[in-house]
């Protein structure tokens, strides 16, 4: 594993995940703030581990409500 794919991996749910941070978006609260946690967590890989391997491990799992519609 290495920092590219981790940065790609990172920018593609970041961009798959746009469209639910619009203020008028129609998700509840609580998906709202487990979305807010998620993209804190990607954005954060590259300052929390020192290695890409390590990032790679402990990637947060993209919310289900995502993913499932």
């Amino acid at each position: 594993m290495d920092w590219a794919t981790i940065k790609t991996d990172r920018l593609s749910n970041l961009l798959q995940t746009d469209k639910y941070m619009i203020s008028d978006y129609p998700i509840s609260q609580e998906q709202k703030e487990e979305l807010i946690l998620f993209r804190q967590l990607v954005r954060d890989l590259p300052q929390t581990y020192d290695t890409a391997n390590d990032a790679a491990d402990n990637y947060p799992q993209i919310p289900l409500f995502v993913t499932e519609g």
